[in-house]
């Protein structure tokens, strides 16, 4: 028997004001490399020697170098490592793993909360 424990906390969204705005730059750095093509979530954790990094849920991993996300394979999460602070000269490296090469999660825990949550 499984026993499971749940939380929640309302929140007034009322209170807080969200602004989003488009940094080209930022777009241009994630999309250098043709065949990570993109994630739906994405936390970042400064490794305080020069590199960050970056933690991303969902994940588009192209299985070509089309570029394209039709030709993408889906995987849980993905990580990154950014070396260099100025966006014009740093450089990402994606991680994840492969079985039969074929792209997997690089995480394999099913159940993961909080990616790049500082618990200290």
């Amino acid at each position: 028997m499984f026993s499971t424990i749940c939380s929640c906390q309302l929140l007034d969204t009322s209170r807080y004001e969200v602004k989003v705005e488009f940094s080209p730059q930022w777009n241009d750095f994630f999309k250098k490399d043709l065949v990570w093509r993109g994630a739906d979530g994405a936390s970042s954790i400064d490794l305080e020697d020069g590199h960050v990094l970056w933690l991303f849920s969902d994940s588009f991993i192209c299985r070509d170098s089309t570029g394209s996300r039709r030709r993408s394979t889906l995987i849980r999460n993905s990580i990154a490592i950014q070396n260099g602070d100025d966006l014009h000269d740093a450089s990402l490296k994606y991680y994840w793993s492969k079985l039969k090469n074929k792209p997997q999660a690089f995480l394999k825990e099913q159940d993961i909360i909080g990616y790049g949550q500082d618990m200290g």
